[in-house]
């Protein structure tokens, strides 16, 4: 053989290497555990508001009536998210209102309730909000 046809064969060798360094080499992971960054409520009448200590949550007045209930929508970011099952969190010893597991809130007089929706991915990312029936 042909000392060009070897150091051509090298050079190819070398310049493939340094190629794939350059620009790599995209491995896909399996099974890529992809977290929830955040939580956001989307219904459309709740306001801005920040507590004592400027931590930032969203409110809604009601007008109390009997039977009234609220009904939570949210949604997850981002969309492609491994777990995207949220749960809502609340002080269960109110006997203002009740939440159930798809974000209808009952209340049962007048009141507030302080509401996190969580995602249950084991990120801790969420959102407060209060719904306040008068």
């Amino acid at each position: 053989m042909k000392k060009s046809i070897v150091i051509i064969i090298g050079i190819i060798y070398v310049a493939s290497i340094c190629l794939i360094g350059f620009f790599g080499m995209k491995i896909k992971a399996y099974n890529e555990t992809i977290y929830v960054t955040n939580v956001e409520c989307l219904n459309k009448d709740m306001r801005d508001g920040t507590d004592s200590q400027d931590n930032p949550y969203k409110y809604v007045i009601l007008t109390y009536k009997l039977n009234l209930a609220y009904q939570i929508e949210w949604k997850v970011y981002p969309e492609n998210a491994s777990n995207r099952n949220i749960e809502f969190s609340y002080d269960t010893s109110t006997t203002v209102a009740n939440v159930n597991y798809f974000g209808a809130v009952t209340f049962n007089k007048k009141g507030t309730i302080t509401i996190q929706i969580k995602s249950t991915d084991g990120g801790n990312r969420g959102t407060t909000i209060k719904i306040i029936a008068r």
